[in-house]
């Protein structure tokens, strides 16, 4: 799976968990800490649907908001979590 797919399903499950913001319009560098509705919650729910989805693991020394306040930042993460599990991008 490549970056640019990675952050179109990131994005996508982004307007799931926040329906009151037109995801589609924010840059992948925007900071999603800026949007009123993207608290706490919003971050634990997005972690668990991204170990689902990629099959990663997010260790606790991790779960820093800071590392999921932007898209750029999530894909990133993915991709690092894949390699790290031995996933290679290229694989779905």
């Amino acid at each position: 799976m490549d970056r640019t797919t990675i952050a179109m399903k990131i994005r996508r499950q982004l307007g799931v968990l926040l329906p009151e913001v037109a995801v589609e319009h924010l840059a992948d560098e925007a900071n999603l800490r800026d949007l009123a509705s993207f608290d706490s919650l919003t971050v634990l729910q997005l972690m668990v649907w991204l170990e689902g989805e990629f099959d990663i693991e997010i260790a606790d020394d991790e779960l820093t908001v800071e590392r999921f306040d932007a898209i750029a930042k999530i894909t990133d993460f993915v991709l690092l979590g894949r390699d790290r599990a031995g996933s290679t991008v290229g694989q779905p």
